[in-house]
């Protein structure tokens, strides 16, 4: 399964943003996109749309970037939209 992760590393007031990019590493992902400006998440999903699993890492406005880009990817008929928060969970 062809995955992409999208991060926003100042959503939510991360404070150990390496510790958070390698549990996402970790995961294997084919592609891990690290936004820096408004408007990245929209380009990296846009770039990334025909991949099969897109991950969006951040807060609301990441989420409808990320939403946007891979509407403006194209479409594709096996396309199906789960979009529910997924809070990443650390223990210390």
């Amino acid at each position: 399964m062809r995955t992409c992760i999208i991060l926003n590393p100042i959503a939510g007031g991360v404070k150990n943003i390496d510790a958070i990019q390698d549990r996402l590493r970790g995961l294997k992902a084919e592609r891990l996109c690290i936004s820096q400006q408004a408007g990245d998440a929209e380009k990296f999903a846009s770039e990334c749309s025909d991949f099969d699993l897109i991950v969006s890492e951040g807060g609301d406005g990441t989420l409808n970037e990320v939403v946007n880009g891979i509407a403006q990817g194209g479409p594709r008929s096996d396309r199906s939209w789960p979009a529910r928060p997924a809070p990443l969970i650390w223990s210390a």
